[in-house]
């Protein structure tokens, strides 16, 4: 699985992970985002693992976005709410539409600032690029959330550009 992580994200990653139970309790989760086939979500699987064997036993789901975002259109958002680790996996493969996708879209923007201001660690998986989740209308207020609790990791062939991307943006955020 982490053979086709390049080099530089399985390094920060294993800093990352290294620290778990600070970010942990700092409410930090990371957001993975690369091609298909990269190993990011065996990456995230490895941090269930790591959580699972954390003390206190900690409450968390791995969920694929699909059945997520069908879960929230259909106003089951309380399982979510509750736990202290949300995993989901694929964000961008919800296929809704229409109010069905407005439904769950509402209820996600909501779940995640409820978690960012409760200090509940997100942790998501996406196909899509860090840079087109951070600029999509439709996530703008959930990727903000993430941006202040989350590590960016960026799997693929533009990860230097987005990476400067991400260091303009917190510079940015300082000032």
């Amino acid at each position: 699985m982490m053979r086709r992580v390049p080099a530089d994200v399985r390094s920060t990653f294993g800093q990352w992970l290294a620290q778990l139970e600070e970010h942990f309790a700092e409410g930090h989760g990371l957001t993975i985002c690369g091609e298909v086939g990269r190993g990011k979500t065996g990456m995230l699987a490895l941090v269930a693992c790591r959580i699972g064997k954390l003390k206190p036993p900690r409450l968390q789901d791995f969920v694929p976005a699909p059945a997520f975002f069908r879960a929230l259109a259909a106003g089951d958002t309380y399982r979510y709410s509750i736990l202290d680790v949300l995993m989901i996996d694929d964000l961008g493969t919800e296929g809704l539409t229409g109010y069905e996708q407005s439904n769950a879209m509402s209820a996600f923007d909501e779940l995640i600032d409820d978690r960012y201001h409760q200090q509940m660690p997100t942790f998501i998986t996406s196909n899509v690029t860090g840079d087109v989740l951070n600029n999509s209308a439709k996530l703008a207020r959930v990727m903000s959330r993430l941006r202040a609790r989350n590590l960016l990791l960026q799997i693929g062939d533009d990860m230097p550009e987005q990476r400067e991307q991400l260091r303009l943006e917190e510079a940015d955020d300082g000032e």
